[in-house]
């Protein structure tokens, strides 16, 4: 799946978990991806509830599987400093892989997304790669050379 450049932001303002994750739909949102940017939330963020999406190594990678999805997208924000991603401040964050896959789709699509990131996010190098990127351009080359 590639990244356009379009999705992505590298100075999310937001300073907690669901400022950022409504900054990365609204990003969505914009471009046609969702239908709703509400329902679309409603469900990133019950399945926030049910279980932390924070990877560790600064990284989140929030996600929901929803019929207002019209195309599977992966949206890359990063903040300037620490955000706690947890209420008990145990996981801290700075990139977020915001994902969105049509629920008639979830299942398979959902499952390699998710293994792709996670394989890549593994490499220390490839994680600070993506920390330190300057430009949207060169976060968009690290991450489509790896063809999330």
């Amino acid at each position: 799946m590639v990244i356009s450049k379009e999705l992505v932001n590298l100075e999310l303002e937001a300073k907690d978990k669901v400022g950022i994750i409504n900054e990365l739909g609204e990003l969505a949102y914009s471009l046609g991806k969702i239908e709703s940017k509400k329902n679309y939330i409603e469900a990133v963020l019950k399945r926030e509830n049910e279980f932390s999406t924070a990877f560790g190594d600064l990284i989140a990678i929030p996600h929901g599987k929803s019929n207002t999805v019209r195309t599977p997208f992966v949206a890359f924000g990063r903040t300037a400093e620490n955000v706690d991603w947890d209420e008990n401040g145990q996981q801290s964050v700075r990139m977020v892989f915001l994902l969105g896959i049509p629920e008639v789709n979830s299942g398979d699509v959902h499952l390699r997304v998710l293994a792709n990131i996670s394989r890549n996010l593994m490499d220390d190098e490839f994680r600070n790669k993506l920390l330190t990127a300057e430009s949207i351009d060169e976060v968009s080359t690290i991450l489509n050379a790896v063809a999330i």
